[in-house]
């Protein structure tokens, strides 16, 4: 039963069969999660949502309760409790490589802090069209902490999808921010829709760790300083959805029926969506290929030889695909051919 999915031939069988594993049997806990995961796989959510709830009234630990609570999401009839759902306290902490670590004293403070969880995370990123995620966002709060992480993925999908009318209704959000006061300010005076266009992509030049998607467990607080792990800006979306996939495997990421208060019209926009983000690849040969774009449309522009050099230094400190230095070298060249006397240029030695 935590091998196979919703559609096997034997599904039903094996469902079935699981009924006998009792609250007083041995195995009940994970026979009970991997049933209440086939039965979404399947849309069967009454079934679903009927054993979950018979899980959680039993006696569990605060580990095992969280893994539950994790399903709850896919049982929201509306966006607050979408989002009531969308976190948990967590009990610890581990690093990627699975070295678990206690609450250091830097991270107690935070240890009874809800965060964002892997399922949130996927429905989030993947399922939930932008003009959805600004509603949500106006109509609901999620904890002040996680604010920055909720609001900045909404800001950066904007500039990824070119929705400058969204980005100018955040603006008054982001300027909460005084590390952002100044890119929102230069958005807002922008004349053309270009120049905002061009603003918003410098913005992201700015902010190694800035992301298009809410990240699940801990994030990034200081998105300002390039990470000397390379965990600066985003990889491909490709590669996003499989990092999401690999990660914590004990807690599968499942398909499912869209959810109830998501009309079909908006299943149907944030397909799209996906589709149109996807194609964008890797954040140093979006931003490389947009900068390269914006120095023929504006030339004059005062902020260009910065925006040049910052491509260059995420070729250096992103992730990389085939074709990231011919931008890192295009990049540079036009610096040095048309801003050779520039700070920037300056700061700009070598290419990547």
């Amino acid at each position: 039963i935590t091998k196979i999915t919703g559609n096997h031939k034997e599904v039903n069988s094996i469902l079935e069969e699981g009924r006998i594993f009792t609250k007083e049997k041995y195995a009940y806990l994970t026979v009970s999660y991997h049933r209440i995961r086939l039965l979404i796989e399947q849309g069967r959510m009454k079934a679903a949502e009927a054993l979950l709830n018979e899980v959680l009234n039993s006696s569990l630990n605060v580990s095992d309760k969280n893994l539950f609570l994790n399903y709850k999401i896919y049982f929201s009839k509306n966006e607050k409790e979408f989002l009531r759902n969308s976190y948990l306290i967590p009990i610890g902490l581990t690093y990627d490589d699975g070295i678990e670590e206690e609450f250091t004293t830097e991270l107690e403070k935070s240890k009874k802090d809800p965060h964002f969880t892997k399922a949130f995370a996927k429905i989030w990123n993947e399922k939930i069209p932008i003009d959805t995620m600004l509603k949500i966002y106006k109509k609901e709060k999620v904890p002040n902490h996680l604010e920055q992480n909720f609001l900045f993925s909404i800001f950066v999908r904007a500039v990824l999808l070119n929705r400058v009318d969204i980005i100018e209704q955040l603006i008054p959000s982001m300027r909460n921010y005084p590390l952002l006061k100044k890119e929102m300010d230069l958005f807002r005076g922008a004349q053309t829709k270009e120049e905002k266009e061009f603003f918003g992509i410098l913005t992201l030049l700015r902010l190694p760790g800035i992301k298009p998607n809410v990240q699940f467990g801990f994030f990034r607080s200081n998105i300002s300083m390039i990470a000397a792990y390379r965990d600066n800006w985003w990889c491909a979306f490709s590669e996003l959805k499989e990092e999401q996939e690999v990660i914590f495997p004990r807690h599968p990421i499942f398909s499912y029926n869209r959810l109830t208060f998501i009309s079909e019209k908006e299943d149907k926009q944030a397909k799209e969506e996906w589709k149109i983000l996807s194609a964008k690849g890797t954040a140093p040969n979006y931003l490389g290929e947009k900068v390269i774009e914006f120095s023929k449309k504006l030339p004059d522009n005062s902020y260009l030889p910065e925006a040049l050099h910052r491509v260059v230094k995420t070729t250096r400190f992103g992730c990389t695909g085939e074709k990231t230095s011919e931008y890192s070298k295009s990049a540079f060249r036009i610096l040095h051919k048309k801003f050779p006397n520039s700070e920037w240029a300056k700061k700009t030695q070598i290419h990547f």
